[in-house]
């Protein structure tokens, strides 16, 4: 792509993506590269900004439809997005040097959501959060994604991705209706079917995980993290794990 293909490509998404966050009550941090950082809580106190974080999160998943509609009238490649949230205590404020000084968020947290947004990658999803954000934003439907050690950190991190909105989100949209409850049925099977899956692999279980995983490619081939855990038994396979290993993924 020309540079200015670049630049007016990446106005396009950051204006889409901008409008979701307001919309959610979100503070804008920055921009970085093809990157949108943000947060909740701050300037102005939010109770529910692990909801508001998600909600917005999954709006940019489905503004990318809209995004890429354009992008495809313009004969430009289609645009993904990864996105990591963390829930946790950070500094805010007015930070810099005597040169120059902006508002923004440090702190382990906001390291911690940058992790999480590096991993959906690794795991062909397209939000990743961590426990603290799960266990703030309860009313949505949770698919555990793995348990993991991320980079700079020692202790053992379970990370989730939403596979469904709220049902008071849902009703707002006008879902009560019997596709809707099809859905539904498929999501809750998909979920019990993945747990199953999830653990027979932690148990080194390969058959009885790699059946399951491929029950769940059937019920939804869209979801590339089936065929991601495929490819990484194929792996463990070759190798010899003591019984101590429980299915824990080392990026430190």
């Amino acid at each position: 792509l020309l540079p200015s293909d670049v630049q007016a490509m990446l106005s396009r998404v950051f204006t889409q993506i901008s409008r979701v966050i307001l919309k959610h009550g979100g503070t804008i941090d920055k921009y970085t590269g093809d990157c949108v950082m943000a947060f909740w809580g701050a300037p102005t106190q939010t109770s529910n900004h692990a909801n508001q974080a998600v909600l917005a999160a999954l709006d940019m998943v489905d503004a990318l439809a809209e995004i890429n509609l354009v992008q495809q009238r313009l004969g430009m490649p289609n645009v993904q997005v990864g996105i990591g949230i963390n829930t946790g205590m950070m500094c805010v404020g007015d930070m810099g040097s005597e040169i120059r000084r902006s508002y923004t968020a440090v702190g382990d947290a906001v390291n911690l959501a940058s992790r999480l947004q590096e991993l959906s990658k690794t795991y062909s999803v397209a939000i990743l959060v961590s426990t603290t954000t799960m266990s703030h934003a309860k009313t949505f439907v949770w698919q555990e994604v793995d348990k993991v050690r991320v980079h700079g950190k020692t202790q053992v991190l379970s990370i989730y991705t939403p596979m469904a909105r709220t049902i008071a989100e849902n009703a707002a949209i006008g879902s009560h209706n019997t596709d809707d409850n099809v859905n539904q049925k498929y999501e809750k099977d998909e979920l019990a079917l993945w747990q199953l899956a999830l653990q027979a692999y932690r148990l080194q279980q390969w058959d009885i995980s790699n059946r399951y995983l491929k029950e769940l490619i059937a019920i939804n081939p869209s979801n590339m993290m089936y065929a991601f855990y495929l490819r990484r038994i194929a792996l463990l396979r070759l190798q010899s794990l003591d019984s101590s290993w429980d299915g824990t993924s080392d990026f430190s």
